[in-house]
């Protein structure tokens, strides 16, 4: 599982959050890794999810920029590790929700572009899903305690299964290169984006 993200923020995303001080790190895991294959008859082999923000609420902290990124691309592959986000200057206090904003970034390619292999005719082809705009707010509820001067966790897992469980591959239109391709206003993509605006959730 990877989480790859940018920011124009001064504080790198995978900085050490300093004991001294404490800080609220996000991550944000692909449920099952990536590559899986949620059936028999589908592999995923990669993930990318472009965030126009991600955002901490609690208590003591409205969701400013001491708790916030914006201009993220989140990307799972080849079973690599995720890196938190880092909020070195959130607030102590009990953090209730993480809001996100899936949508094309000026860090990401796309919204949503998912990578892999499907069965077509007896035969594993390989698939591409690309949505550049689409935009869908997600809010998450947590539980999440941040004491003074200490380094707190929350973890977001992310159902990937889900966003291809609905699509009829035969019906998925094949390209010049031999390609199953889903873009934007084919059938199926309203189905990804449905499921991507649930597929996020609490996983501490």
């Amino acid at each position: 599982m990877h989480t790859a993200c940018s920011s124009d923020s001064t504080m790198p995303d995978a900085a050490v959050a300093d004991a001294s001080t404490g800080g609220l790190t996000i991550e944000l895991v692909a449920k099952g890794g990536v590559p899986q294959m949620p059936e028999a008859t589908v592999e995923i082999t990669k993930v990318v999810i472009g965030m126009r923000t991600i955002r901490a609420i609690g208590d003591a902290a409205p969701g400013d920029m001491r708790t916030t990124r914006t201009d993220v691309e989140l990307e799972w592959r080849d079973n690599l590790m995720p890196i938190p986000h880092l909020f070195p200057m959130a607030p102590p206090g009990v953090y209730s929700m993480v809001e996100l904003r899936v949508g094309d970034s000026s860090k990401s390619a796309a919204a949503i572009d998912i990578a892999g292999r499907a069965t077509r005719g007896g035969n594993l082809v390989p698939f591409e899903i690309e949505n550049l705009v689409s935009e869908v707010p997600i809010a998450i509820t947590v539980n999440t305690v941040l004491p003074p001067r200490m380094i707190a966790t929350t973890t977001i897992a992310v159902d990937v299964a889900a966003l291809v469980e609905d699509i009829d591959w035969d019906s998925v239109p094949l390209t010049a290169e031999g390609r199953l391709y889903i873009g934007d206003g084919d059938p199926g993509m309203a189905s990804v984006v449905s499921h991507i605006a649930t597929a996020f959730t609490s996983a501490n």
